[in-house]
């Protein structure tokens, strides 16, 4: 990501928590343009609801941003992940806390839900 021009830090795993979280013994992986996110790399065969279900976990104990890592995953799958993803996204969806999603597949940054960069 940061030859994509992203500023990030990795963040150090820290027993006890890294100070970043929202839990504070949790501990997201980055600081993408200084802001807190938590990165998430499902293999291709993980079934699209415990995709949806670990990210809805991650936005209410690590980051209310995640960095989605789907490189080899088939296109139609991806789809379904986004999809599920933006219909569970709203006040009284099951991702209510997420702010922000990036998919990186194929060396190729999306931002599939919230802020611009």
């Amino acid at each position: 990501m940061a030859n994509k021009g992203y500023e990030i830090k990795m963040l150090n795993e820290v027993n006890g928590g890294n100070g970043h979280g929202i839990k504070v013994t949790s501990n997201p992986d980055f600081l993408i343009e200084g802001k807190v996110f938590d990165c998430y790399s499902p293999t291709p065969n993980t079934k699209t609801d415990n995709v949806l279900r670990t990210i809805t976990n991650k936005t209410k104990t690590q980051a209310e941003r995640i960095v989605l890592n789907v490189d080899n995953f088939p296109s139609e799958k991806i789809l379904e992940i986004t999809e599920g993803i933006q219909r569970k996204a709203n006040p009284n969806g099951d991702l209510k806390n997420l702010k922000e999603l990036l998919i990186v597949n194929d060396g190729k940054i999306t931002r599939v839900f919230g802020e611009e960069k």
